[in-house]
């Protein structure tokens, strides 16, 4: 670990083992201290899960609902919403469980030598990737598309093309 500049009671004790006197080992973080930043990154990494989960059951809900791209305003409306949720909640969640672990696993050293911590880190950019491109990108640009088609800028018909995908 680090050092620093000892007073004299700590160069007697450093004397005693075989420490050079100007110099003693800076302590470890408090127990306590690495305790409550472990509570604290597990309680964010916990609560982008729950994030997680809930926009992806707000998704499923709003997708089973989604009306046929001929009645316009309502399709145009839900892909709005659905596109809100991703914006507002799936992808922050995400990016919260993602980062809140990654410093989890750079502050536990216990976690700096799992396979399984390395195994779970891996998966969760791959899912970060994934949501990014496959999940918020489109459904970000079918709003968009309805949005234009609700005032007459693009045929309706060609709505929906990436619901077999969703």
């Amino acid at each position: 670990g680090g050092y620093h500049v000892a007073d004299k009671d700590d160069a007697n004790r450093s004397r005693q083992i075989g420490r050079p006197d100007s110099v003693r080992p800076v302590a470890a973080p408090a127990a306590e201290e690495t305790r409550t930043v472990r509570r604290l990154l597990k309680f964010l990494h916990s609560m982008g899960a729950i994030g997680l989960m809930g926009a992806t059951a707000a998704l499923l809900v709003l997708l089973a609902q989604l009306p046929a791209p001929t009645s316009i305003a309502e399709y145009a409306a839900l892909r709005a919403a659905m596109a809100s949720v991703g914006s507002f909640v799936l992808f922050p969640s995400l990016g919260l469980m993602l980062v809140a672990g990654l410093l989890s696993m750079a502050y536990v050293r216990a976690f700096h030598n799992a396979g399984w911590a390395w195994a779970k880190a891996i998966s969760g950019i791959i899912v970060f990737q994934a949501g990014l491109i496959g999940v918020l990108g489109p459904l970000r640009q079918e709003a968009e598309r309805s949005a234009q088609a609700l005032v007459g800028g693009i045929d309706p018909a060609t709505l929906a093309s990436s619901i077999t995908a969703e």
